[in-house]
């Protein structure tokens, strides 16, 4: 839903998950909001926290980010072009990577992973 006749022009943003947000925003956004009507956003900007329902209730947008491409849906694009698109590039040193996933050394992830790997196939029988 938008409102671009009120003193100051708004717009609900409807997350997700939880409830809908409501966001005001500069004339200068007024056609980033309406070209992005039904689309997946993100919005960036000044929120206000409320305590007693612990969420978001309302964002000054500052800024808005279309997130869905432009290519349709049903369109099935290439590796190429999910790395231009995505903005992924290559790890040029690696040991960056060292100690970020899986965990900490000795987490017990190594050993769910072997547990799962070697666990006997139940099969029914009739």
């Amino acid at each position: 839903m938008v409102d671009l006749g009120a003193e100051r022009a708004r717009f609900k943003l409807y997350p997700s998950l939880g409830d809908p947000i409501q966001c005001t925003f500069d004339d200068d956004l007024r056609q980033v909001v309406v070209d992005n009507l039904s689309k997946f956003v993100r919005v960036f900007g000044i929120a206000k926290w409320d305590p007693r329902v612990g969420r978001i209730n309302t964002i000054v947008a500052h800024k808005i980010e279309s997130l869905v491409s432009p290519r349709s849906f049903w369109a099935s694009a290439s590796v190429e072009e999910l790395i231009e698109e995505q903005q992924v590039v290559p790890v040029e040193d690696l040991s960056v990577l060292y100690g970020s996933w899986p965990g900490k050394v000795d987490d017990g992830f190594e050993e769910a992973i072997d547990l799962a790997r070697n666990r006997p196939v139940e099969t029914e029988t009739h």
